[in-house]
């Protein structure tokens, strides 16, 4: 049995998480509270017939988790019974929280600095004691964007973390405007950053798109987002339909938008 502990305030990511394990190795042989604990259950007598069925223990070590108390209960049994050599218990760090005083001598996995691809790759190479697992995201986006057009015909956008670091900061913004590279304006308040014009942007089949990427010398965060703002000469409104995160040399990842593929000219083109 593979034990899932976390706080419920944590469920965006955690859920995620589990349901990519659970795809692995059966939803019967992973023990998460949404799909384990009924209506009707006691959910003290099912944590602990789910403990101690456990093999592998995965503590998703957040500030929530641990300003729990029924949080701080389970961890603190699952390590005893880790201690008698029943169980093997692995720390998730999620966040910049200090790990507890009792887990700073056991190896964790770093959510927090590595990304959910790499945790879920880790948490698989733990259970089956090899490193082969290589998954790919699809319905799962770390980043998100937020953006707004101002008063000038200035368009701000941000883009940041909700959950964890992102290492590769760089982004593809694609417009509905017809643009060369001296007609935009593009101000990223942060230095040093990159940035470069991409024309002959082909959206859903329909040829005629343009934008840019924007990155960044360090990694987007939770409190420090990618930030920039642009806008034309000549005043007419940009119009951002789509935007993507860089996850490899000739591979991009949407950030969550209605428009689902891009394919470009002279241009990477794994979307």
């Amino acid at each position: 049995m593979i034990f899932i502990s976390h706080n419920y305030k944590d469920k965006p990511f955690v859920e995620h998480i589990a349901s990519k394990i659970s795809a692995i190795y059966g939803q019967e042989n992973v023990f998460y509270d949404s799909w384990s604990i009924q209506p009707g259950e006691g959910i003290i007598d099912r944590m602990n017939s789910g403990l101690g069925e456990a093999k592998f223990f995965f503590f998703f070590v957040t500030k929530n988790s641990l300003e729990s108390k029924m949080v701080t209960l389970e961890w603190q049994n699952a390590l005893m019974k880790a201690a008698q050599g029943n169980l093997k218990f692995i720390p998730v760090k999620c966040d910049e929280s200090f790990m507890p005083a009792l887990l700073t001598q056991t190896l964790y996995l770093n959510l927090n600095s590595d990304g959910v691809e790499a945790v879920i790759a880790q948490m698989k190479d733990v259970i089956d004691n090899k490193s082969t697992f290589k998954p790919k995201e699809q319905d799962f986006s770390n980043l998100k964007i937020n953006f707004k057009m101002d008063s000038d015909k200035k368009l701000d956008v941000k883009v940041f973390a909700a959950h964890f670091v992102e290492v590769i900061s760089e982004c593809l913004f694609v417009f509905n405007n017809n643009f060369e590279e001296k007609d935009i304006i593009l101000i990223v308040p942060e230095s040093p950053h990159t940035s470069a014009f991409v024309k002959d942007l082909c959206l859903d089949g329909k040829p005629g798109y343009c934008g840019f990427t924007v990155g960044l010398m360090r990694g987007i965060t939770t409190k420090m987002p990618l930030s920039f703002n642009a806008s034309l000469r000549n005043g007419e409104q940009l119009n951002l339909i789509a935007s993507y995160h860089r996850q490899g040399p000739d591979e991009w990842k949407p950030i969550p938008q209605d428009i689902t593929h891009v394919s470009v000219g002279g241009f990477p083109t794994k979307f």
